[in-house]
């Protein structure tokens, strides 16, 4: 029951967009939970997906936790890793199944190359766009890596984080 409503709801979004829009897409992490339903509702999907190192994604938690109000925005570190961790193993367990269909790249890859993986975008998941400069789209102060924590790579280490990032960084498209 809630799947068939799932799939009402995303068939009229999807009806409405492809109506508007001759490329359209969506930024948000969660997505990759429910990637498989999207994709049984949309065979011809297309996904980039773009990874961060642990460290990075678990100190932005924290430092958002940190300023939330709500108890219920509240995370630890622990439960930071562990969502990394979940949702980067979704991620790549996706990304190797529809290899024709998806391409994986990290942040740090993008600021370095961004017309190199523009271009292997565009040949790999046969699309014709037009190139825009990373920094004439993204101001530069966003992509500067924040300061780490003492503690993340304790953390880190005991729940054999590296285990998965070592997988991203392989599974990347620029490596290949």
């Amino acid at each position: 029951e809630i799947k068939m409503e799932f799939f009402d709801r995303a068939q009229k979004l999807v009806q409405s967009r492809n109506e508007k829009f001759e490329f359209w897409g969506w930024k948000d992490p969660r997505t990759i939970i429910f990637l498989d339903y999207w994709k049984e509702l949309i065979p011809e999907l297309k996904c980039l997906f773009v990874w961060r190192e642990c460290d990075d994604v678990v100190n932005s938690l924290i430092r958002r936790s940190a300023k939330a109000d709500k108890r219920v925005f509240k995370i630890d570190y622990i439960k930071s890793i562990r969502l990394w961790k979940y949702y980067n193993y979704k991620m790549l367990i996706f990304n190797n199944e529809n290899k024709s269909d998806s391409i994986l790249f990290s942040i740090e890859e993008i600021v370095k190359k961004d017309k190199e993986i523009f271009n292997l975008i565009e040949y790999k998941l046969n699309l014709n766009l037009k190139y825009y400069g990373l920094y004439e789209l993204v101001n530069e102060e966003l992509l500067v890596k924040a300061p780490g924590s003492k503690f993340s790579n304790l953390v880190k280490y005991i729940l054999k984080v590296n285990d998965v990032q070592q997988q991203l960084i392989r599974a990347s498209d620029l490596v290949k």
